[in-house]
């Protein structure tokens, strides 16, 4: 008898259909060369009319039984006695969770000005299980992502293991692969000249772990940068096998500037493309290096609801990824919208420019983005009154909040009102205004340095003479007169990196959310639930086996090359994840190994 235990390692990847992930019984084989199952394929073509694979036009007529394949796999079943294990479709669904409670306080405080300001503050529950999630991996394979990568060590002499640019986003995204669970599916897309699905949604089971990891070490530079055509397919693969209880997100990848556009541009597009399904996801963006278009990348982050981080070097590829996936494995509700109403006599004193606030008659609305376990959202706003009175919030509050989310396993609307809290210390009240400051001050810095010098420094300066301090605002000062003050301080750190690295900074603070290991102010965000899954993604990381250096070490020691780097041994990925590793400018100069 042929036993269903098997061992799946003894049967080659052809043997299995891609959309189900289960040994093929009835083959059948496109015009691109890629097989199915019968059933699978020709239910995915009832809804879709490409293929789930490249996205090429693909109709059932198009395929064709694909006998050799199907007699190789009765032969080894016949010869080898074993049948591999069957296994659950990669589509079953898994029972929404309960909706925890959200709640909404308002708060109110007259500063040291006078000036009475309301905190709005939303409560998460603090979380003891992860949300699941789908996640589509999309990565630029552009000829450039070949490049040496190189990381500072804690001496401050830049180095290199041979490894590329590419080979350390694969072992991040292995990372990714080790910390998913069954309850969590992950599809990995390559874009270079157009998108390529290397695998559809797949269940991050042993078996799908193992498949992703062997379709993941298969990716090699190729050309170009079509940015568009790889987020769009990200999209496509999760809105086509969307599921009720699982919070859908694309985590996009580049080091380079899109050279294939759409004609109505990239943020124009991806809002079309919204409208169009009635659909969205949360869309997070990744830029490594120097060359890419930031701008655009964290314009994507803001419409989709993610994060915007930059990695500067290949010491940063894992602890971006990590943080960015245990954010999203926390994340309560999603499409947090807070609509603040106030009372004839008052009116609310708003910045003019903030792309997250829609004025209204009555007042205003504010886009939170996301909420995550163990992690408040809050917002802060002054209040003027158009009578000469001071506004306090009474039982009969000239203020009030409604806010309105979609709880992350669900499709379900939810809207609550702000109940009054006094309980809430005029501290938390500053301290959250400073970080909105914070976000204003980055937000609005530009290439026009002497303007943008001056207001750095007056912001230092009021924060130093303030009465006002504590560990939170004392962190968010080292912020800002450390790496911002820098990225001001010279026109050409500002070109090289400052003009990346500001948008990122301001995003994680926007949204309250810690994005890597080093900017002291964004270290307090977060609560125990993500503390706890980062800390699992850390030593993953680490512990997971070095990648195999794939880099062109003679063509990086080039006698015309200024930034070659010593060439070493690789033994563990320590290296590629220290926090105590020391930032470098963008202008550093590199030690020659000679």
């Amino acid at each position: 008898l042929m036993s269903g235990d098997g061992d799946d390692s003894k049967f080659p990847d052809s043997f299995f259909c891609p959309l189900t992930f289960q040994i093929m019984e009835d083959p059948v084989v496109d015009k691109e060369g890629n097989t199915y199952e019968r059933r699978a394929i020709e239910e995915w073509l009832q809804l879709n009319s490409t293929s789930p694979i490249t996205r090429s036009p693909l109709l059932i007529q198009d395929l064709a039984p694909n006998r050799a394949l199907k007699d190789a796999i009765v032969r080894m079943i016949k010869e080898t006695g074993v049948k591999p294990a069957e296994r659950q479709p990669a589509t079953s669904s898994i029972p929404a969770l309960d909706h925890e409670a959200v709640s909404v306080s308002l708060s109110s405080a007259v500063d040291f000005d006078g000036c009475t300001k309301v905190l709005a503050t939303v409560h998460p529950e603090k979380g003891t299980k992860r949300t699941p999630v789908d996640v589509a991996c999309v990565i630029d394979v552009s000829g450039s992502m070949s490049t040496i990568a190189t990381f500072q060590n804690e001496q401050g002499t830049v180095e290199s293991h041979g490894l590329t640019i590419l080979d350390i986003v694969k072992h991040a995204v292995e990372t990714i692969i080790h910390t998913l669970g069954p309850d969590d599916r992950l599809s990995i897309i390559a874009y270079s000249t157009k998108a390529e699905t290397l695998t559809p949604l797949t269940r991050m089971d042993k078996r799908g772990k193992e498949i992703s990891s062997r379709k993941l070490k298969n990716l090699e530079p190729l050309a170009a940068t079509n940015l568009w055509d790889g987020l769009f397919t990200g999209m496509e693969i999760l809105r086509n096998s969307s599921e009720e209880g699982r919070l859908a997100s694309v985590f996009l990848l580049t080091d380079g500037m899109p050279n294939i556009c759409p004609p109505r541009g990239h943020l124009p597009m991806l809002k079309r493309y919204k409208q169009r399904n009635k659909w969205d996801c949360i869309i997070s963006t990744f830029g490594f290096g120097y060359s890419m278009d930031s701008k655009l990348l964290h314009e994507l982050a803001i419409e989709g609801n993610g994060m915007y981080a930059f990695i500067p070097d290949s010491g940063f590829v894992g602890t971006t990824f990590v943080n960015a996936l245990s954010n999203l494995l926390v994340t309560q509700a999603t499409n947090l919208n807070l609509e603040l109403s106030v009372s004839d006599g008052y009116k609310l004193n708003l910045p003019s420019k903030d792309p997250l606030i829609k004025i209204t008659p009555n007042g205003a609305n504010v886009n939170l983005s996301t909420l995550h376990y163990g992690q408040t959202r809050s917002f802060v706003v002054k209040v003027d009154s158009t009578e000469g009175r001071t506004p306090t919030l009474t039982s009969e509050s000239i203020i009030s909040a409604t806010l309105s989310y979609q709880p992350a396993t669900s499709s379900k609307r939810i809207q609550i009102d702000a109940k009054t809290d006094d309980s809430i210390s005029t501290s938390e009240i500053e301290n959250q205004q400073i970080r909105q400051d914070l976000v204003a001050l980055i937000s609005g810095i530009t290439a026009d340095l002497s303007e943008s010098k001056q207001r750095v420094g007056s912001f230092c300066s009021q924060r130093q003479s303030s009465r006002f301090s504590n560990d939170y605002v004392d962190s968010l000062l080292e912020d800002v007169k450390g790496q911002v003050t820098e990225a001001v301080s010279k026109a050409e750190y500002y070109e090289k990196w400052g003009q990346h690295y500001l948008p990122s900074l301001a995003r994680a603070h926007q949204l309250q959310q810690c994005n890597n290991f080093k900017d002291p102010g964004i270290q307090s965000y977060g609560g125990e639930l993500f503390n706890d899954i980062r800390d699992t993604g850390d030593d993953i990381f680490i512990s997971l086996p070095p990648p195999v250096p794939t880099g062109d070490i003679s063509t990086s020691r080039g006698g015309s090359s200024r930034y070659t780097a010593p060439i070493r041994p690789i033994v563990s990925m320590n290296s590629y994840y220290c926090s105590s590793n020391p930032c470098f400018s963008g202008d550093s100069l590199v030690e020659m190994a000679n």
